[in-house]
């Protein structure tokens, strides 16, 4: 093992790539960078689009207090609406999440479980960018940074996959050290991730999707900047540019894994948007 990050240049927890195709990012999801659960994913079409949820989008950006009032209203306006058989929500997290999942702007931010998937939504829409953007949160390094703030990390118990890594390595030996730098970071707020697993956001399930609460009103890019200053052995954050170029190629690489708006939007909009994309895309079926 030469290196485990051999392109990628990284910042503050921020590990930046820069792709000469998007049939490059096929090797890279199978490079072992990205294997087991540790990961969740986000395409978006334009590479400046910041990482920040709907309802933050609006400007002026609302207060903690608007955000619970919008949120009431929701449920208040959605009795009557779900069905006879409706389960009823016992945390907010449940209700931002069934919300999003019929349009509503909410404080959390869409994730898959799968990178194929992010893939397509990067791609899915036309668009004059220069670049699109996969991006990649570890969830391991998130969780472990809040729950070590101000204690050691106890390295000595860590399970390592060797099929990938040489755990005798120098660099990764290195990287296990700077992991002790947590107990130091600014973190000043918590990314939680949330998996609702609600009966009726069959898309979510189709997406393999969940979801990020936090930070509030900043990107979850400023806040890795802000709370990982130094910590440049490991990306917390990847973000993968792809130049935004054969679209078609791409969509119908995609469809053949059975990747496509009919398998990840199981409604008559899913079977809309699909065929939409065969009068585009020659052969998309």
């Amino acid at each position: 093992m030469n290196s485990l990050f051999p392109k990628f240049k990284i910042k503050n927890g921020l590990g930046i790539i820069h792709l000469k195709s998007w049939k490059e990012i096929d090797e890279l999801f199978k490079s072992g960078l990205f294997y087991g659960q540790t990961h969740i994913y986000r395409g978006q079409a334009d590479y400046e689009w910041k990482l920040i949820p709907s309802i933050y989008r609006i400007e002026p950006k609302p207060s903690q207090e608007e955000v619970k009032e919008y949120l009431t209203f929701f449920k208040k306006s959605s009795l009557g609406r779900r069905g006879q058989n409706s389960r009823s929500y016992n945390n907010d997290d449940k209700w931002w999440a069934l919300g999003r999942h019929f349009g509503l702007k909410t404080p959390i931010l869409d994730w898959t479980a799968s990178p194929y998937i992010a893939l397509f939504f990067a791609f899915a829409e036309s668009n004059d960018s220069e670049r699109r953007t996969i991006y990649a949160l570890d969830k391991v390094i998130i969780s472990t940074a809040a729950a070590l703030h101000g204690r050691e990390l106890d390295t000595s118990n860590i399970w390592v996959n060797e099929d990938f890594i040489d755990p005798n390595d120098e660099q990764w030996k290195s990287i296990l050290n700077s992991a002790n730098k947590f107990k130091s970071l600014p973190i000043e707020e918590k990314i939680n991730i949330i998996e609702p697993n609600l009966e009726e956001s069959y898309r979510m399930i189709s997406q393999k999707g969940l979801f990020t609460r936090g930070p509030e009103r900043i990107s979850i890019e400023d806040w890795v900047n802000d709370s990982f200053i130094g910590f440049n052995e490991i990306p917390v954050l990847y973000k993968i540019m792809l130049p935004n170029m054969n679209r078609n190629a791409c969509l119908m690489y995609l469809n053949m894994m059975n990747i496509n708006y009919l398998s990840l939007f199981p409604d008559l909009y899913g079977a809309a948007m699909h065929c939409n994309l065969s009068l585009e895309i020659p052969d998309y079926f």
